[in-house]
């Protein structure tokens, strides 16, 4: 094959979060995670368990601005996917990325 594959195993990619505001409004706020991509394989092993596992495995770090993300624990990583907006919002960003689905600033 003539090919070549370029690879890029981890990137940084925003992430926007929807809050529930009362009275039925949304508001969002936007940080940065820097996802390591996940093998097909992994991916969809992982995805049998639910969305969780493979945000988890997925994601590298967090900060937010692109130039202050800093490593998570897994501790962190399970503290910032506990509530479903954030969770949400890290999948969706994760799709977006290993798609390279190009976001608007």
């Amino acid at each position: 094959m003539k090919l070549k594959i370029i690879e890029t195993n981890e990137v940084t990619w925003p992430v926007t979060v929807n809050l529930p505001q009362d009275g039925g409004g949304v508001t969002t706020t936007t940080f940065f995670a820097r996802f390591r991509r996940l093998s097909e394989d992994q991916f969809n092993e992982l995805g049998q368990k639910g969305v969780t596992p493979i945000v988890r495995a997925a994601l590298v770090g967090a900060g937010e601005t692109e130039s202050d993300v800093e490593k998570l624990s897994e501790e962190e990583k399970i503290e910032l996917t506990k509530l479903s907006n954030y969770r949400a919002g890290l999948y969706d960003a994760y799709l977006k990325m290993d798609s390279a689905i190009e976001t608007k600033n």
